[in-house]
């Protein structure tokens, strides 16, 4: 068997979550594959597990025996109990707890003062899970979470974790995020790959007897490199998907004569394919993570994301993909999927709860289901944009199997798990997509490889051409960033009639264009079809539309955020704390209650990274202040001041009730990208996930806005000016009264959204109740919205000019103000004028904004989170999270 299918073997039937080692990694470190363990050990393993499983208490014994005699590690490197040295101990003083190895593997260097430790080892009674808080611990890490703590304090980056059952090794590398592979020993007997894994990897040979660049740690440092890689590939692949679905989509728009994309902006087109592939990840995640029918084989066969690449790749291989062009069954197949997770199905063969949520919405993006712009939410279509089934295999074909061209022109196939994949890689993957855009063409335009891989126009090019050889290779090494060399050769004649045939049926068998393409052939990067990127007129084409920098969105690595945030959140979860400068040790934990009222927020979120580590350190400290007040399952639990909810009985359950409160209750975050925004819904539903239990509701915490474009107080509202000591001497106080007029509509949106956090989304009814209470507050302040925007709109058109401009202009729109907000007025004379200030606000905002700058969206904090501005009796955030402000070059 070839050594990539053995490793591929084994690496399926142990449990891995983060990074770990890399099939690349692993055929090149082990290329005859695995090292077959001793027949007479197996037979000694058979009677020792026997044993174990009928007397658990032998588990210390047989726990002994693996590390001495399985893993060949003799006394000499494995020091154990009181033979551990001290500096390998560490106390996490808040929770009173000594973290302390039960082994040590230590390299057997007697001149060394202090000899390198190499692994930890944990021991855990019989029947403990690894991956659950002890019971009755106040602390709520796992004894995974326990060994990655004691490695991160000692510098130590490997541990193994065991309960005799289970085998649990840690790579906890210093700044990276850790990784897990779980052992089922019961397996090792059954699945001998898994068994000659354990001791190839872990076995003292691999510590002492290799050179540096062959031990494990340097196998997982070079994988981790390698799952880098993984990232950015699976990013490349899913940029090139959103633009086969948009070419897709654009082939239907042009036999239509443009009526599909008629009433559309391109970034509606664009956003509508970043949506698809989005909900593809996700049913992709949520279906290999269990929380899905997966293997009910009726939903498997008719519904599931996972199983239909293969069913097409099946159907492909019989009759060609060819023929997959002329059936649309796999897109209406994905359409029903999409709408069955957000209504949910009750029938007798299959029953799948509604998860709602606006990211499965088929009213968000109606047009994709075939209704007009017209038609009424909830319509029904009889005519959804159909999506050939061959776009369809290769769209799910660049999200499910990574491909790698590596030296030699050779095609490395590497499948993608999406069951252990962080939630920051997938937001990195999307986040990608921010900066591209889509646009509508006219003439025939040509994708051209290179390190820029541009978008040209053909007349453009044949303009070049006319005007000799020498000149159109200058013009395209400047166009396409390849040498003068590398365009030389591939305008060189000779394409092959397959090439031909391929650029035909990208030009619809338009043969006049194909003989005026043909020279440039060559130059042309491929879809994910194969075929040549050419763009006919009337199509749309993704190109990049910004620079990810200019937009303040950048990549996140876990290990930051979780350490950011942990720094930002610690003095604020005890008291006495940090904040005290109390010694760690005499740090007290608040109440659950206390943790639960704590607001957070970040500011340019992106993706999500910060906001989703706060969850996740959040929710632990909640964790344990339930244990620390004694609550047990079946006491109730919930919000403060709110509806409670029974505590569950399993640990895994209560996490999950964790994290969904610190998401439904403490976390808000702003980006002027509303894709961004969506992404980051995509996090948090990710990482809150419940099986039968619909998506958390986050729109009202989750706003897209310029967060630093807007008013801060309703003061500078009520006096019309930024400053609203100087409104109060320009308009000689309030230009109406507040009491009648603001705090009224403001209170009544406050107990709105104070309703909205008082219960827990159960089920979808409970998600559309707060959507719709989130609609009624929004109406209440549309109106004190508009005026903000003239106050901002007014400072900002005047900024560069004297502060008399500014006054002129405030001074000039009072008077429309002040009777647009007059409750006196006749509701349709007070819409009308309230309109009006609309559009001048958006006039304003728009003056002196560069032509390629993105439109200015005001964000009026107060307006968009009352509860923390203003019905709180210290108002503004509890921490605030996020990037620091990084500069370029060295001055980082």
């Amino acid at each position: 068997m070839a050594a990539s299918r053995v490793h591929s073997e084994w690496l399926s039937l142990v449990e891995i979550s983060g990074p770990f080692l890399t099939l690349p990694v692993l055929t090149r470190a082990f290329p005859a594959g695995l090292e077959p363990t001793d027949r007479e050990l197996v037979e000694e393993l058979r009677v020792a597990y026997a044993e174990v499983t009928d007397d658990p208490t032998l588990s210390p014994r047989f726990i002994r025996w693996v590390l001495e005699r399985l893993l060949d590690l003799p006394n000499a490197v494995l020091r154990h109990g009181a033979a551990v040295p001290g500096r390998l101990t560490h106390r996490v003083s808040e929770y009173a707890v000594e973290l302390r190895p039960d082994y040590a593997v230590i390299d057997p260097d007697a001149d060394a003062p202090e000899p390198r430790a190499r692994l930890l080892v944990a021991e855990w009674p019989w029947g403990i899970p690894l991956d659950e808080r002890p019971f009755g611990s106040p602390w709520a890490a796992t004894p995974t979470d326990r060994m990655e703590e004691l490695c991160r304090a000692t510098g130590v980056r490997l541990g193994l974790v065991t309960n005799g059952e289970t085998w649990t090794l840690l790579d906890a590398p210093a700044g990276g995020a850790r990784g897990t592979a779980t052992w089922d020993a019961e397996l090792w007997l059954e699945e001998r790959s898994t068994l000659d894994a354990f001791t190839t990897l872990l076995g003292g040979r691999r510590f002492f007897s290799v050179g540096e660049p062959e031990t494990l740690e340097a196998l997982l440092a070079e994988s981790a490199n390698a799952e880098a890689e993984v990232t950015d590939q699976l990013g490349q692949q899913v940029r090139r998907a959103v633009e086969l679905l948009i070419d897709a989509w654009s082939r239907v728009n042009r036999e239509r004569h443009g009526q599909l994309f008629g009433p559309l902006t391109h970034a509606e087109v664009y956003e509508g394919a970043v949506t698809v592939l989005m909900r593809l990840v996700f049913l992709l995640c949520a279906e290999e993570r269990g929380l899905f029918v997966l293997g009910d084989p009726l939903y498997d066969s008719s519904y599931a994301v996972s199983t239909l690449r293969a069913q097409l790749e099946e159907e492909a291989n019989t009759y060609g993909e060819d023929v997959l062009e002329r059936h649309s069954g796999a897109w209406h197949r994905l359409l029903a999927t999409f709408r069955m997770v957000h209504a949910g199905a009750q029938h007798e063969n299959l029953s799948l709860p509604a998860y709602g949520g606006s990211l499965f919405d088929p009213d968000r993006f109606g047009w994709i289901e075939g209704r007009h712009p017209s038609d009424p939410p909830g319509a029904l279509a009889a005519a959804p944009v159909p999506v050939d089934d061959r776009t369809v295999l290769h769209v799910l074909d660049a999200l499910q199997v990574l491909r790698f061209r590596r030296r030699g022109d050779t095609d490395e196939a590497r499948h993608v798990s999406f069951r252990t994949l962080d939630v920051e890689q997938i937001g990195h993957v999307y986040e990608g997509l921010l900066d591209q855009g889509a646009v509508a063409v006219d003439d025939v335009v040509l994708g051209l490889s290179g390190k820029k891989e541009p978008e040209l126009r053909l007349e453009e090019i044949e303009a070049h051409a006319a005007q000799g050889s020498g000149a159109l290779v200058s013009w395209l090494v400047e166009q396409t960033g390849l040498s003068a060399k590398a365009v030389a050769k591939a305008l060189e004649p000779g394409a092959t009639s397959e090439e031909r045939t391929r650029l035909a049926s990208a030009c619809d068998n338009e043969h006049t264009l194909v003989e005026r393409i043909t020279p440039y052939l060559r130059l042309l990067r491929r879809d994910l079809r194969g075929l040549p990127r050419v763009w006919l007129p009337g199509s749309i084409v993704m190109t990049r539309a910004g620079d990810r920098r200019s937009s303040g969105t950048y990549y996140t690595p876990k290990a930051l955020a979780e350490e950011m945030v942990r720094h930002a959140l610690e003095p604020l979860v005890y008291q006495p704390g940090p904040a005290e400068g109390a010694n760690p040790e005499d740090w007290k934990l608040q109440p659950s209650a206390e943790l639960l009222d704590l607001r957070i927020c970040d500011m340019a979120m992106g993706s999500g990274a910060f906001l989703v580590a706060a969850c996740r350190y959040l929710a632990a400290r909640v964790l344990e202040a339930w244990s620390a007040e004694g609550l047990s399952a079946g006491d109730p639990v919930g919000p403060p001041g709110g509806e409670t909810v029974p505590l569950p009985g399993e640990e895994t359950d209560q996490e999950i009730l964790a994290l969904r409160l610190v998401a439904d209750r403490c976390l808000y975050g702003v980006d002027r990208n509303s894709m961004a925004v969506e992404m980051a819904k995509l996090s948090l539903w990710l990482v809150t996930l419940a099986k039968d239990r619909p998506f958390s509701f986050l729109d009202h915490a989750l706003r897209a806005g310029d967060s630093l474009l807007g008013v801060t107080s309703l003061e500078q509202i009520e006096y019309l000016h930024f400053d609203p000591t100087k409104g109060v001497k320009l308009h000689g106080g309030t230009l109406f009264d507040p009491a009648t007029v603001v705090r009224p509509l403001l209170g009544h949106a406050l107990r709105l959204r104070r309703r909205i956090e008082s219960f827990l989304v159960l089920d979808v009814a409970d998600a559309e109740a707060k959507r719709a209470l989130f609609a009624q507050a929004r109406k209440a302040l549309d109106q004190i919205a508009v005026i903000a925007n003239v106050v901002v709109g007014a400072a900002l058109s005047t900024a560069t000019q004297a502060e008399a401009q500014l006054e002129g202009r405030l001074l000039a729109i009072a008077p429309e103000v002040r009777a647009a907000l007059d409750p006196g007025r006749r509701p349709g004379d007070q819409s009308a004028r309230i309109e009006d200030l609309r559009l001048r606000a958006e006039y304003w905002l728009d003056e002196g904004r560069p032509p390629m700058a993105p439109d200015r969206v005001c964000f009026h904090w107060p307006l968009e989170f009352p509860e923390v501005f203003v019905d709180r009796e210290r108002p503004g955030f509890d921490a605030v999270v996020g990037n620091p402000p990084f500069l370029v070059g060295k001055r980082i």
